[in-house]
């Protein structure tokens, strides 16, 4: 694949390619009516669009839609690791697991809203915005934490996961291995994406 770069319109439903070298308008792929693409995310040597509106997943290439599959209600961004792709559907409390091509595809039954999927070491765990615990997507395992979690950073080194807790102005490192929460920061309003620089 040429370099490239891809950008979602929430407004339009569309995925534009732009050429970086040439600075210019490759192409743009629509992905229909009513499309609202949330995020774009690469892995697997492709790209994928969150279509919100839609509860779809689209592969995109520089020339066109690949393939599409429907995920959860209200996905908000795809989280891509040990060779799968996560969506969590925020509405209807689920989390689609797909293989690189998005036709395979295995539904899990969360509850609450799952906002985030985080890989630590390669293993998936949850973040719900409305239940104060992790989970373990493939294991099942449950870790409390002092809030329901909204975005997190894993920390390979440490086996730790720093999550935001955004309604309830909080930071909070967890080690989910361990099944505890090492340490609750509060912080200003609505703490948003956390980032870890070592």
């Amino acid at each position: 694949m040429q370099t490239a770069t891809f950008v979602g319109s929430r407004v339009d439903g569309t995925v534009s390619v732009v050429d970086p070298v040439a600075r210019h308008l490759r192409r743009t792929i629509d992905l229909g009516d009513g499309a609202r693409i949330q995020g774009v995310d690469a892995g697997f040597d492709a790209v994928y669009a969150v279509d919100q509106a839609g509860s779809r997943i689209a592969s995109v290439t520089g020339s066109g839609v690949a393939s599409v599959a429907t995920v959860g209600a209200n996905p908000y961004e795809a989280a891509i690791g040990d060779d799968r792709l996560f969506v969590p559907g925020r509405d209807d409390g689920t989390v689609t697991v797909l293989d690189p091509d998005p036709s395979s595809q295995q539904r899990h039954e969360i509850g609450g809203r799952p906002w985030a999927v985080v890989m630590l070491n390669g293993d998936p765990w949850v973040l719900n915005r409305e239940c104060a615990v992790l989970r373990a997507l493939d294991g099942g395992t449950l870790v409390d934490v002092p809030a329901p979690a909204f975005a997190g950073a894993a920390n390979p080194e440490s086996d730790t996961l720093v999550v935001t807790h955004y309604d309830d102005d909080r930071v909070s490192l967890v080690a989910p291995t361990e099944s505890e929460t090492v340490w609750t920061v509060e912080t200003p309003a609505e703490p948003f994406d956390p980032l870890l620089v070592h």
